[in-house]
């Protein structure tokens, strides 16, 4: 389930086709996630999601979705590393939590002093000195780029454009609460040390750098079943990835045996 939106998608096995989606993507992050989603998402019940109502989702949800696939392609359990601040250690730190740990830790609640506007999908804080709404994904792509993400935003969602620091601040805390980003830090400690470690974990960076790493070995996957086959390119990219490399692995046993 995504976390603001509360809609339910199932997802498929990725393909060849999907890998190469994702190793030819010169987009962003948060464009190739956008992608990912409509080849491989779906709603569990009722018609599939039309290219504007994916864009019309809350834009953390997108960071979920990038998740979701992240799970569904290569299994729950996220590992990375960092190194701790402190110089005398600098030790380098493993760090693993799982999918649905991370999405439970950022959950949406509505905030006291903020009430529905007329409008459809908009807040109004309690004194009425603003109107804003949550961004969407389309919202995100579009400021893909900007010098600066955070204004270009505002100037899309919050109304009137010149509301001063400490109502903008309100309205930075609303739409926090209202729809969390999943753009967050993952603290701990350094086992050597104990020195607080904090590191800035970006869904979407995260998953299609990992993704395009599995997948880097497509291309020699093809080559060697239809060396070994025949089969046409587009059939064997068709093919589920996990079966697809089970052949290009048994084809790999064969000559080594041989």
């Amino acid at each position: 389930m995504l976390p603001v939106s509360g809609v339910e998608l199932r997802l498929r096995e990725p393909t060849g086709h999907d890998e190469v989606c994702v190793l030819e993507s010169t987009t962003s992050a948060n464009a190739t996630t956008f992608v990912l989603a409509e080849r491989l998402a779906a709603p569990l019940s009722g018609e599939p999601l039309s290219h504007a109502t994916w864009g019309e989702l809350p834009a953390p949800d997108l960071a979920a979705v990038a998740l979701l696939i992240r799970e569904a392609w290569l299994g729950p359990l996220i590992q990375t590393e960092a190194t701790c601040p402190s110089p005398p250690c600098s030790e380098t730190i493993d760090i693993a939590f799982t999918v649905r740990d991370y999405l439970a830790h950022s959950r949406p609640r509505h905030p006291r002093g903020v009430g529905s506007d007329e409008r459809p999908g908009w807040y109004v804080l309690g004194d009425g000195v603003a109107r804003f709404r949550v961004p969407t994904v389309e919202d995100l792509l579009a400021v893909d780029g900007d010098s600066d993400p955070g204004q270009a935003l505002a100037q899309r969602c919050v109304e009137p454009a010149d509301l001063p620091g400490s109502s903008a601040r309100r309205v930075e805390r609303a739409m926090a609460a209202l729809a969390p980003s999943l753009v967050d830090t993952v603290a701990g400690e350094c086992p050597e040390c104990g020195e607080p470690v904090a590191l800035l974990f970006d869904p979407a960076n995260f998953t299609v750098a990992e993704l395009r790493d599995v997948s880097r070995f497509v291309y020699a996957d093809v080559h060697l079943i239809a060396s070994r086959y025949g089969w046409p390119e587009d059939e064997i990219l068709a093919l589920p990835s996990r079966r697809r490399a089970c052949y290009a692995d048994l084809i790999r046993d064969e000559r080594w045996i041989a």
